[in-house]
């Protein structure tokens, strides 16, 4: 099938830089999964957060949704596989 000329349709509910910031400081936790990192904070157990688990946690939440964050990606009703 040949390409379409037709422009992609771009959804942005975080701020690119804020979001590329945030996968950096993902990073440190590389071979660790998303779901093993919420379990682990979720049960207290910072032993994945390395030598500096309170600068971890800073980190971490410094990267928080704000409220206008979380309010708009509550709103987003469009397609979630983008």
């Amino acid at each position: 099938a040949p390409a379409s000329n037709k422009p992609q349709k771009v959804i942005v509910c975080v701020d690119l830089r804020r979001a590329n910031n945030c996968e950096i400081m993902l990073r440190q936790f590389g071979k660790h999964g998303l779901k093993e990192l919420v379990h682990s904070l979720l049960n207290l157990d910072v032993s994945l957060l390395g030598t500096d688990p309170a600068g971890a946690l800073e980190a971490l939440l410094k990267f928080m949704p704000s409220d206008e964050e979380v309010g708009g990606l509550r709103c987003y009703d469009g397609p979630r596989d983008v």
